[in-house]
């Protein structure tokens, strides 16, 4: 089923890709000799004789002329036909067949079901006959547009490999296979554009170290940029090389903030990421990304959630020329750990093991539709993203965790212990003023995530008319503006720090109903001697102190909400002593604890 929906997914994206460029390339087949854009030819694929189509490349009558050719075949090995200068073909063929894109007419055939989009290659039914018993089963397996034997070699294996590649694809079948074999085939059909010159840049291949010069972005990874002190890379004070992984900069958020304080402990490291957006990150990493992934793309950075499957596979063609790094620090939420950077020590300060493979619920915010069929391709996927998110934590040596709360999910997913060190706050940013007074509203802040549960915050404050600022974009917008029924509901966004800040102070009190992996926010809010009242589970229940610096609720419903917000208005806060809890969660500790941390680790290394 899910193979299934894949095909038709995949064999779609192929037809809209080429379908621009096929008048020109009939074009080009009819004006050299007058014959027909396509041919069918027949092939095997689940035991039946189908008729694949292909972009003509041979002359009219080519099959005719095959017997005549038998004795320059230079395949002695097999069934199989190969001609070094085969005679029938035609110029806009050979062409054709140097681009690798003559069988794209066969998504047609993939999406009517008669091919998938791997799967053994397919022979004609002459081929099939020369199979040695051995290998007869390959006969009816569905026949795929590309395969394990076709990105291990194609047509330049002998015959017998071939088939044996086919049988191990049988054999190891997997949906992350799959994915693996079609990575290789976009990677293979890449450089073949490349290698024709059709393109003076192309970003799939940033692990070649010839395409890393033609990209400013990624040069510095080779030296080829200096550094802000004058010196090539990521050579620091002690001379150690240090490398920073972060999971996307296309969001700007808690995570990002943390990352923001390593780069000013390594201001000479380089950082890859597999996604960098410049505006949506307010340019503050402007001319530090050294290097990004092959999926580093406007759609995806804009949709990236939809992607979700493949960022294992992007993360493992994100690589440098200066490998291995001394140290290694990855900032992540599950991918930033898997970008194959090599180093002799990775220090992995872990936001939240990933969401996606472990909590089966979060898959429900990725943009597939309708659910039934979107649980039906997920839990899959869910189950490939657990294996690879677990062996790229065995590679990690040392962890550290933002809260005790996710420092128990590393110890259950990976079985590893994790040190908590608290996320950074900038207590020169957030704070309070003291003329500034309290108004009469209270405050959510935060990406506009289903999880974040702002959907609570809204249905309790249309209830009881009290006044409710929301600041904060995200995929969830246009739902909760919809949902917000009550005039006293307003929605702010793009605010800079100091407005934040002001925003924070303002307050009567943070609203903070999720279950959070830590919840900055929430730190931020009391560093600005404002009380938060929040769900007693999570991240929220590290930060607040009951009845000292806010107040905790039990149940997340609109009902408990309200109570809570009633029970909070019947008490009185010191500001002094909010401020006080939040100096623990200060940037000079976290600095000063990720130092003896990194000190020790490196010590052994």
């Amino acid at each position: 089923m899910l193979k299934r929906i894949f095909d038709i997914v995949g064999a779609l994206c192929g037809l809209i890709f080429i379908l621009p460029f096929i008048p020109f390339i009939a074009f080009a087949i009819w004006r050299e000799d007058g014959g027909p854009v396509f041919v069918g030819l027949s092939r095997i694929s689940e035991g039946k004789t189908i008729t694949v189509w292909k972009f003509r490349t041979m002359v009219p009558g080519a099959a005719a002329m095959k017997k005549g050719l038998a004795s320059q075949n230079e395949r002695a090995d097999g069934p199989f036909f190969k001609m070094k200068d085969d005679p029938r073909l035609t110029k806009t063929g050979k062409f054709l067949r140097m681009l690798r894109v003559d069988e794209f007419p066969q998504f047609w055939n993939v999406l009517k079901g008669e091919l998938a989009l791997v799967g053994p290659r397919p022979h004609e039914p002459e081929e099939i006959e020369a199979y040695p018993s051995e290998f007869r089963h390959l006969a009816h397996a569905k026949a795929g547009l590309t395969g394990l034997s076709q990105v291990m070699g194609a047509s330049g294996l002998p015959f017998r490999k071939e088939l044996e590649y086919d049988a191990e694809y049988l054999k190891e079948y997997s949906f992350w296979f799959d994915m693996k074999i079609l990575l290789k085939t976009v990677l293979i059909f890449s450089l073949t554009l490349r290698e024709c010159r059709l393109f003076t840049r192309w970003e799939f291949f940033v692990f070649w170290d010839k395409m890393d010069a033609m990209n400013p972005v990624r040069s510095r990874a080779h030296g080829k940029a200096a550094s802000p002190s004058g010196t090539a890379g990521a050579a620091t004070s002690n001379g150690m090389k240090v490398a920073i992984l972060h999971d996307y900069l296309n969001q700007y958020g808690g995570a990002e903030r943390v990352l923001e304080a390593l780069l000013e402990m390594y201001p000479e490291a380089d950082l890859y990421t597999l996604l960098y957006d410049a505006k949506r990150t307010r340019g503050i990493f402007e001319g530090r990304v050294t290097g990004t992934s092959v999926m580093d793309r406007p759609l995806v950075r804009r949709r990236h959630r939809a992607f979700i499957p493949f960022m294992p596979l992007a993360a493992a063609t994100l690589t440098s020329a200066r490998n291995p790094y001394d140290l290694i620090i990855s900032s992540s939420a599950g991918y930033g750990k898997g970008i194959a950077i090599a180093g002799k020590v990775h220090v992995s300060y872990c936001h939240s093991p990933l969401r996606y493979a472990w909590e089966f619920d979060y898959l429900k915010s990725v943009p597939f539709s309708p659910w039934p069929l979107r649980e039906a391709i997920l839990k899959p996927i869910a189950r490939a993203l657990k294996r690879w998110d677990k062996n790229t934590a065995d590679r990690v040596n040392v962890f550290l965790a933002n809260s005790h709360f996710i420092a128990g999910k590393v110890d259950a997913y990976y079985g590893r212990e994790a040190e908590v060190i608290y996320p950074p706050v900038d207590t020169s940013v957030w704070k309070p003023h003291a003329r500034e007074k309290r108004k009469d509203y209270y405050l959510m802040t935060g990406r506009l995530l289903y999880y974040k549960r702002f959907d609570l915050g809204i249905q309790a404050f249309n209830a009881f008319g009290k006044p409710l600022v929301i600041v904060g974009a995200g995929p969830e917008e246009q739902k909760l503006k919809k949902l917000a029924t009550s005039p006293h509901i307003t929605f702010r966004r793009d605010l800079s720090d100091e407005e934040l800040r002001a925003t924070y102070a303002g307050a009567k009190a943070l609203i903070f109903p999720q279950v959070e992996d830590f919840g900055l926010v929430a730190a931020e809010a009391q560093a600005c001697g404002t009380p938060v009242i929040a769900y007693g589970k999570g991240g929220g229940a590290e930060i607040v102190v009951d009845g000292v610096t806010g107040i905790h609720f039990e149940e997340q419903t609109p009902e408990a909400l309200i109570d809570a917000v009633n029970r909070f208005e019947t008490m009185k806060f010191d500001r002094r002593a909010i401020v006080k809890n939040a100096k623990r969660f200060s940037k000079a500790t976290f600095v000063k604890d990720m130092r003896r941390v990194i000190a020790r680790a490196t010590s052994f290394a």
